[in-house]
């Protein structure tokens, strides 16, 4: 593979909110920004040939790549340099508000229940949204995909002072086969974890691919039966066993133990048929041994998480087509900090 390609770079900072714009451009040495489906916030990291003048902790933060915005955040801290007042700034995005406890760290435990908020008979996505309104995230900065699950059919959902909003949405993603984290643009957005074969982007050997490694597991990494286990009650228990409880045979899967299990408890399973649904769509994501595709790939900015990448290598045993569709886990576009412009993804098999 011969390529030579050049690639334009803009850096800006914001002190008023987004009313002007300052471009720092010109003090960028490299630049590494990395975005992941379970990440808590988005990240970027510029190194600077010095310090630039004006830029300070909170500004709004800005990266373009070939005109792709690539990030959407703030100035979170700077590391400087004694020697030649270099200085290398880290930067995150606002996912980073759903990591901080709702209401502070609490203090008093009759006042914080008066703060506690409260959610009854609502779906999963209505009460993600609340959560990003409530921890100060704009309206155009959450993206959160329409759910039916209501997990407080029989009793309230409740964020307590002290607790992180992300902490409950991370249980719900497990459970519904979803994922909530930040992309390029800054914005936290919720989607299933499933790869979209009409939208994807092409990694192919001898083209875009500068060098990739496939781990995939053994037979050992299957798991053909999910038994939910949900609200737990006097008297009674929501899911569980025979109730709760799907398997599909599996041929890689000897016969005893005919399968293997993964069990899920939770409160928020407030009904059996919810129960089995989530364990029949548990066992549809994880009944194939975890296959994990790394890829450095010549610098790509429209590459982004929660997208798919059709993949084709022989050496990687990847033949391109839908069985080679890979749902794009974490992305890192890396400007100045490698050679020139290259992006580097992980890829999962979703099915």
């Amino acid at each position: 593979m011969t390529r030579v390609e050049t690639h334009t770079h803009s850096v800006q900072y914001s002190a008023d909110d987004g009313a002007t714009w300052t471009d720092i451009s010109g003090y960028i040495e490299s630049l590494v920004t990395h975005h992941g489906y379970q990440a808590d916030r988005g990240t970027a990291e510029l190194s600077c040939y010095v310090y630039p003048p004006g830029l300070a902790e909170n500004n709004l933060v800005i990266v373009y790549i070939d005109d792709f915005l690539v990030f959407n955040g703030r100035m979170a801290r700077p590391s400087l340099h004694y020697a030649g007042n270099s200085a290398v700034i880290a930067c995150e995005d606002i996912m980073a508000n759903l990591s901080y406890p709702w209401g502070g760290e609490g203090t008093d435990p009759e006042l914080d229940e008066q703060f506690n908020r409260v959610y009854d008979d609502q779906v999963v996505s209505t009460i993600i949204t609340n959560y990003c309104e409530a921890m100060g995230v704009p309206v155009e900065l959450h993206d959160i995909e329409d759910s039916t699950w209501n997990p407080c059919s029989l009793v309230p959902v409740v964020l307590r002072v002290g607790q992180t909003p992300l902490s409950q949405i991370r249980e719900w993603d497990e459970i519904e086969g979803a994922w909530t984290a930040s992309r390029a643009n800054g914005a936290i957005t919720r989607r299933a974890f499933a790869v979209d074969s009409g939208t994807w982007f092409a990694a192919d050997e001898g083209d875009n691919i500068i060098s990739a490694d496939r781990t995939p597991l053994g037979t050992e990494s299957i798991t053909n039966r999910w038994i939910v286990y949900g609200f737990e009650y006097e008297g009674g228990l929501i899911g569980g066993l025979g109730v709760g409880d799907f398997q599909l045979d599996n041929d890689n899967i000897p016969d005893p133990p005919k399968s293997r299990t993964r069990t899920v408890r939770s409160n928020f399973v407030q009904s059996d048929a919810d129960a089995l649904a989530f364990a029949t769509a548990g066992v549809a994501r994880t009944n194939f041994p975890y296959d994990e595709t790394n890829l450095v790939l010549v610098g790509s900015p429209e590459i982004d998480i929660g997208l798919t990448m059709n993949i084709t290598s022989a050496l990687l045993d990847h033949a391109g087509g839908p069985g080679s569709y890979r749902f794009i886990a974490e992305v890192s576009h890396r400007y100045g900090a490698g050679v020139g412009f290259e992006t580097q993804v992980k890829c999962l098999r979703t099915e």
